[in-house]
């Protein structure tokens, strides 16, 4: 299977989730790897880290690691904090943001915006209501021949 190599919002479907030893710092704890599906194959990996560290800077900063990956897991639909169901994460959707880190690599983050679907019409009523009180367009020039 092909990976992203975009940067992007996606739209993944989880294929796999298991835990595995820290990547980077094995003593340090473990992590949580969810590797998510595209609709045209394309795959990525998320990395959840379980440690006890604290973010250092960012929109998390001072957040434990595993408290704000139980966050993630549990908004994913991970029943309660219990770790080992993390293979009933399978099959479940996961949206996805992708972003290039400072050092050049993809990064892959698990989306907790929302979407929601709206009805069509309700669109095209707000469409037609702007278009209707829009002021009438003087021409650019003031020559009336133009």
């Amino acid at each position: 299977m092909e990976k992203i190599t975009q940067e992007g919002n996606y739209s993944t479907i989880i294929v796999d989730a298991k835990l595995i030893k820290h990547r980077f710092e094995p003593a340090a704890g473990y992590e949580v790897k969810l590797t998510g599906k595209t609709s045209d194959d394309k795959v990525c990996d998320v990395y959840l880290a379980i440690t006890q560290k604290y973010i250092q800077n960012g929109n998390n900063s001072g957040k434990q690691e595993m408290a704000l990956s139980m966050e993630t897991l549990q908004f994913l639909g991970l029943p309660g904090n219990d770790l080992s169901q993390i293979k009933t994460l399978i099959n479940r959707p996961m949206p996805v943001f992708a972003q290039t880190s400072k050092s050049g690599y993809l990064v892959f983050y698990v989306s907790k915006i929302s979407e929601e679907e709206v009805d069509p019409t309700i669109v095209m009523r707000m469409f037609q209501a702007v278009q209707a009180v829009q002021p009438f367009q003087q021409p650019l020039t003031d020559n009336p021949f133009a």
